[in-house]
């Protein structure tokens, strides 16, 4: 089993790596177009596991519609344009409609299907997004939440007693969040403290350092904590929302795509979440700067 986890780990990098450093913004395009088709086929399946016409239709109708979308984002101005209005109908997904059903108000399964859409194409744009804008700012935003995972499963096995969500995701704990919002807080401060240029573009000292030009560096440092806790939060629930899916399905993992780590969403269900926010608080901080400096 772990020599198939490790294998299947080392394939994705030996494609994730030239994708992300290809000079042509289209490599990076297509590679994360590929991911966003099989997530939302793995999403249907989860909807209407006994249907698979539906999860082969609406893989279909993906795949022709986000190529035709892809076409067009090619534009820099229209990705601009569109990743702010979808990040925000995202957040209002993950914020509002997410938190209702982890109390039992299940939206039907053709209205999930629907929403996907919000929030599988807005984490996509994201993507592309912070790519263009700049290497760095996405490997530490993706490195932040792969760290809240680890601290969280490391704290969870170590520390954990309270429940998160146990009707949810009986493995989850109170005492792992707190891991993961913790490690996440020490990451942020500590990249503060890294020399060079090259960090200049992390998410923390980039969102610092807008920061720090409205308000001093003690509230500047209070702050950035306050939007990592967010961002912790934001992957938390986006973990525990495919928990639940599968749970109702009542399957183990949301594939066999990944040989030894299950299915594509197993995998960015944290990350669907947290790539919307980031570029909503980086737009948010870039207007704030712009308005008060």
């Amino acid at each position: 089993m772990l020599m198939r986890r490790v294998v299947t780990a080392l394939a994705l990098l030996l494609i994730l790596i030239p994708a992300l450093l290809a000079p042509q913004p289209w490599v990076w395009a297509f590679f994360s177009l590929v991911f966003v088709m099989l997530a939302a086929w793995e999403w249907m399946r989860l909807l209407e596991p006994s249907r698979s016409q539906t999860s082969v239709f609406f893989a279909l109708l993906s795949i022709g519609l986000i190529l035709i979308f892809d076409l067009i984002v090619q534009d820099r101005l229209w990705l601009d344009e569109l990743v702010s209005p979808l990040s925000l109908a995202a957040a209002l997904f993950w914020i509002v409609i997410v938190p209702r059903s982890f109390k039992g108000r299940i939206q039907a399964a053709w209205i999930q299907a629907w929403l996907a859409w919000i929030f599988l194409l807005a984490a996509w744009l994201a993507l592309m997004a912070l790519h263009r804008i700049d290497l760095v700012l996405l490997f530490s935003g993706l490195a932040l939440v792969w760290v809240a995972d680890i601290a969280a499963y490391f704290a969870g096995r170590r520390f954990g007693r309270r429940k998160l969500a146990p009707s949810i995701s009986p493995g989850k704990t109170q005492e792992g969040a707190l891991g993961a919002c913790l490690a996440v807080g020490l990451l942020g401060l500590g990249s503060l403290l890294l020399p060079g240029e090259g960090w200049m573009q992390a998410l923390p000292r980039r969102w610092f350092d807008l920061l720090v030009q409205v308000m001093s560096d003690a509230l500047a440092a209070f702050v950035l904590l306050g939007l990592l806790l967010v961002l912790v939060i934001l992957s938390i629930i986006g973990d525990l929302y495919e928990s639940q899916l599968k749970r109702l399905a009542g399957v183990k993992d949301s594939s066999n795509l990944l040989p030894g780590h299950g299915g594509i969403l197993d995998r960015i269900d944290a990350l669907l979440p947290v790539l919307p926010a980031i570029m909503l608080i980086d737009r948010w901080l870039l207007w704030l700067v712009a308005r008060l400096s």
